[in-house]
């Protein structure tokens, strides 16, 4: 089964635009930071161990996040 197209199908059907797989380990990723304070422990707990998606991260501002997302 492919994943990412049912996914998809299921955000078209409910009018989510511009949302794929991808969205929810990125969704995991920045609220496991927000609980953890460790990038490199969550990039490792996904599999990433990049400088670069290090770098990505690190330009959101936690302070945010854990604001948007206060249950974390």
């Amino acid at each position: 089964m492919n994943y990412g197209k049912q996914f998809k199908k299921a955000c078209r059907h409910l009018g989510i635009k511009g949302k794929t797989l991808h969205s929810l380990r990125h969704t995991y990723a920045v609220r496991r930071w927000a609980i953890t304070g460790e990038i490199k422990t969550v990039l490792e707990e996904i599999g990433h161990l990049s400088v670069v998606l290090k770098e990505h991260y690190a330009k959101l501002n936690l302070r945010r996040v854990r604001d948007d997302f206060p249950s974390t």
